[in-house]
């Protein structure tokens, strides 16, 4: 601006009655520097636009700008606002809003602990749940309420995240494991074994997601949460699609195929083999209730069948070349199991990581 930039905030966004306010400002020109010693006129706004009040503000060398003051007992709740300007002019150099608000404050802390690493089958997790007051003391015999799921895991192996883990058309349900309510004991802690006692048949890596509420005296919730991989396999494939190579009529696509260990360490000299496999679509309709409507029908051709085995990084570099039609990449382990574990595909040459038809890859 002509006059100069002003910056203005308040050292929160959120006040309650009876607080005290502080408002601190810069005033700088067009090269960022300071304009020292103005009179500037300040306003201040109640949530009704009515004016509160009107002060004089002197700054100093540095063109640094003050101003605190305490609101009443009273104060409305809403948005104050504030507006800067020179003294005698109009022209508002800066304006600032903050909120008025009958809140309490956060008084508890609560955190979810376990020393695993992951879990495993159906062994157990142990988990624990500390709270404390943020003044020191334990939350002592406060009510509250653990509960764990069992679901599809958002990034299983964070080292691999252009890898894809699981079926395509493998849907896993999130599973409920646990709600449980009780109380802290004296020290503010509560403990508890976990264990999946479902018989799970998934090919996508799963995790447990534990979130625990702790109830303060008036009955505000604090909430702590946790993730676990869990494993339900001790052999986990992770597939990623590579490069696509066209020539005519005929198209080459690259994948990498990469074997872990439940717990992500890598699985050398390990068998592997890789299905390339052809979908035909085929459409059929129909008429329900006046209305006509369709239904997809896939056809699967297995095309070609290569196997290989994994190099010291757990890696295993595969290729095929196909005719320009849809194609599905399928790879499975070699003797330890008997359906494929990993799905990736390339559409009409076009790598794809929405496939049609087909569920999201994870």
């Amino acid at each position: 601006a002509a006059g100069g930039d002003m910056y203005l905030f308040t050292e929160r966004p959120v006040y309650r009655a009876g607080e005290k306010v502080f408002l601190t400002g810069f005033l700088r020109d067009q090269n960022a520097r300071a304009i020292p010693d103005q009179s500037l006129e300040l306003r201040l706004y109640r949530p009704d636009g009515t004016e509160d009040r009107k002060v004089i503000l002197k700054g100093d060398g540095l063109g640094a700008y003050a101003y605190d003051f305490d609101l009443g007992s009273m104060a409305r709740t809403g948005r104050w606002f504030f507006r800067l300007s020179y003294a005698g002019d109009k022209t508002v150099l800066a304006s600032h809003s903050f909120e008025v608000q009958d809140f309490v404050p956060l008084r508890l802390k609560a955190e979810l602990t376990t020393a695993q690493k992951l879990a495993q089958g159906r062994e157990p997790l142990d988990i624990s749940l500390a709270a404390d007051f943020l003044y020191g003391a334990p939350a002592s015999e406060l009510n509250s309420q653990i509960r764990a799921t069992l679901r599809t895991a958002v990034r299983p192996f964070p080292d691999y995240k252009k890898y894809h883990f699981g079926l395509l058309d493998d849907a896993f349900s999130t599973i409920s494991l646990l709600n449980e309510n009780g109380k802290l004991s004296t020290t503010g802690k509560r403990s508890l074994s976990l264990v999946v006692a479902q018989k799970i048949n998934s090919s996508k890596p799963l995790e447990i997601v534990t979130t625990a509420t702790v109830f303060d005296v008036g009955g505000r919730p604090v909430t702590a949460s946790m993730r676990i991989p869990y494993r339900h396999e001790a052999v986990t494939v992770g597939l990623k699609m590579g490069d696509i190579v066209t020539s005519g009529e005929e198209g080459r696509a690259a994948a990498e195929v990469v074997a872990l260990n439940a717990d992500g360490t890598v699985l050398s000299n390990r068998d592997v083999k890789i299905r390339w496999i052809k979908e035909d679509y085929d459409y059929q309709w129909y008429q329900r209730s006046g209305y006509w409507r369709s239904k997809t029908v896939i056809y699967d051709t297995v095309m070609a069948e290569t196997e290989g085995r994994t190099d010291q990084k757990g890696l295993l570099q595969a290729g095929h070349t196909y005719p320009m039609v849809r194609t599905v990449l399928r790879c499975q382990t070699g003797q330890e199991r008997h359906r494929p574990v990993c799905v990736s595909t390339w559409d009409g040459g076009h790598k794809t990581d929405e496939p049609m038809n087909r569920t999201s890859l994870i």
